[in-house]
């Protein structure tokens, strides 16, 4: 079963308390570390909690993100609807009974809901007891959860922006900041490295169609790739396999489950070849990073491939569709085009670096500040 951890954080300031709801992946809590610092910069929230998953991601997200915490708890929180609809309602329920009992006993002056269904339970809670509510939606198109949520939401922090359509439906004030981004992010600066840098992300947990495909790609590039540094995100499941797989084609390749210092890393990589999350977008966005876009395609109401729509429509990306019969044909030439041609990778670099929002977490925090 899964499980909801509450962190906390005390702080001498004006807002006394925030309590951040949701997780389950690294797209989801990265925002909330990201407006957590700010908040802490200022000295402005005495109190921050986190209602987030017991998963390993969630909990090396949080730990490795310089708060400081002196207090962790876990209550039980499910984390998909996959499973059978009334045992879901019932894990629901119980952690919407847990979220509310922490809430009585220490109550938060503002809930923000974090997106996905791990944040469900944290915002009814605090709808209940009648806590302000924000939400942010990073995505293009909204997740299930945050559709729900809305209703119960005084204002949604939008990310990339939302369609007309969905903006019509929408049962809160929509307020298009941007994606809030860790300070790290604020002054990142490209930096010279040896050889150029390939990196490659499948997101905080991985991607085996990802791998898959990078690792036929990467075959056939081989030699324009000699003297680059490839490093390979595959996630803790796929870490071994892939690595020996590498191996056996002969292809020179830093295999990872999970890269810690994703800003530093970014400076210095010349192309990346990513999922289309909203929040590594932003990353690449405010990196200025050239980029080879793979949508999930089983991504829910398809936002990833709305999310890598924006970087194509701005010329700032290659994308790739993973469901095409030449979907390997289509990533090796966009590997091929970027990795011997300066001026391409220049180009989307720029484009990419026009779409960057830097000051989203600032306007947040001046909204809850307010």
């Amino acid at each position: 079963m899964e499980s909801v951890s509450i962190a906390k954080t005390n702080r001498m300031n004006s807002l006394k308390h925030v309590a951040f709801a949701g997780g389950g992946s690294g797209g989801h809590l990265f925002p909330a570390i990201a407006i957590a610092q700010t908040l802490l910069t200022r000295q402005i929230a005495t109190q921050l909690t986190f209602l987030t998953s017991c998963r390993p991601i969630d909990q090396r997200v949080i730990e490795s993100s310089g708060l400081p915490t002196d207090k962790v708890r876990c209550i039980p929180l499910p984390l998909s609807s996959s499973a059978g609809r009334i045992a879901y309602g019932i894990k629901v329920a119980r952690a919407f009974v847990q979220c509310r009992t922490e809430m009585k006993t220490d109550r938060p002056e503002i809930v923000i809901g974090l997106g996905g269904f791990a944040s469900v339970p944290g915002v009814l809670a605090a709808a209940w007891l009648k806590i302000p509510i924000v939400l942010i939606e990073t995505n293009a198109i909204p997740g299930a959860a945050n559709r729900f949520l809305s209703r119960f939401a005084k204002t949604t922090f939008s990310g990339w922006p939302m369609s007309k359509r969905v903006r019509q439906s929408w049962r809160s004030e929509i307020d298009d900041v941007g994606i809030p981004l860790r300070t790290e992010f604020f002054n990142i600066s490209r930096t010279a490295s040896p050889s150029p840098t390939l990196l490659i992300l499948g997101g905080s947990q991985g991607a085996s169609r990802v791998n898959e495909l990078v690792l036929h790609a990467l075959s056939v590039c081989r030699n324009e790739l000699a003297d680059w540094h490839i490093i390979h995100q595959v996630g803790a499941h796929n870490a071994a396999t892939v690595a020996a797989e590498y191996q056996h084609r002969g292809i020179s390749v830093d295999v990872t489950e999970f890269v810690q210092n994703i800003p530093q890393v970014l400076s210095t990589t010349d192309v990346i070849i990513s999922r289309c999350g909203a929040v590594t977008l932003a990353e690449i966005a405010a990196a200025g990073c050239a980029s080879v876009l793979i949508p999930l395609s089983s991504s829910a109401d398809a936002h990833q491939q709305a999310n890598a729509q924006i970087f194509a429509d701005a010329r700032a990306s290659r994308v790739v569709d993973e469901r095409s019969a030449d979907a390997i044909q289509q990533l090796t030439d966009a590997v091929m085009e970027l990795c011997t041609s300066s001026a391409v990778r220049h180009e989307l670099s720029t484009h990419a670096r026009s779409l960057a929002t830097l000051d989203a977490t600032e306007r947040i925090v001046d909204s809850l500040s307010r």
